[in-house]
């Protein structure tokens, strides 16, 4: 389409074929460019700029040092301030899947690349609301490729990871 911006997927990491035309054999989606992670500088050395989805991440991945409830986890990243910005927010729930990398064998589900820190091998809330119940949103588990998101009650606390942008 004519003047239509298109948003890169990236690979998932998987390089063994299991049969023919799986993800595997395929090896679908854009390779991430090299590097992937790019660390702030001056002011915003506390920040991470993904190179593939131009959104900027806190480089601490437990910024609050605590858990939250969902709504405590909005409040917390719209008022939030680090490397001279005060656009943060809570990231959607395909924001945060973008950071995750199907091959990493133990740990965080992160690219081996990132430069991130304290990222928690534990649910993280996301804004997306589960369209089945309202009173849930979805979390990410950062350390689970076997069930790595699914919709919580919004009551429950989760981590929070501010992102901005995409820039």
């Amino acid at each position: 389409m004519a003047g239509s911006v298109y948003a890169p997927v990236a690979k998932t990491g998987q390089t063994i074929p299991y049969r023919t035309d799986d993800d595997g054999t395929l090896k679908a989606g854009v390779t991430p460019p090299a590097p992937r992670f790019t660390a702030g500088s001056g002011d915003a050395t506390n920040t991470v700029t993904d190179n593939l989805t131009g959104l900027t991440w806190c480089r601490n991945g437990n910024q609050p040092a605590a858990t939250k409830d969902w709504n405590s986890a909005i409040d917390y990243c719209n008022s939030f301030t680090n490397g001279g910005y005060s656009d943060w927010r809570l990231p959607n729930i395909r924001e945060v899947f973008s950071l995750f990398d199907f091959s990493a064998q133990t740990g965080t589900k992160l690219p081996s690349s990132n430069l991130f820190s304290n990222v928690q091998p534990s649910p993280y809330w996301t804004s997306t609301t589960s369209a089945d119940d309202t009173n849930s949103a979805y979390e990410l588990h950062m350390g689970s490729v076997a069930l790595p998101m699914r919709p919580q009650s919004k009551g429950n606390s989760k981590y929070v990871w501010p992102v901005r942008g995409p820039q």
